[in-house]
C-alpha cells in the first residue's frame, strides 16, 4: 500500500491598510443601495 503526501509552499498577503473600495447598486426598485 503506498500512501501518498502532497506538499505546498503557500504565501499569501493582503493590502497595505488604505481606505479600500466601497461601491453600491442602486436602481429605482431599490429605495437603499445594495453592496456590488
Amino acid at each position: 500500500e503506498r500512501k501518498m503526501v502532497d506538499r505546498i509552499k503557500l504565501w499569501v498577503k493582503g493590502g497595505e491598510g488604505g481606505n479600500g473600495c466601497v461601491s453600491f447598486r442602486r436602481s429605482r426598485h431599490d429605495r437603499r443601495g445594495r453592496a456590488d
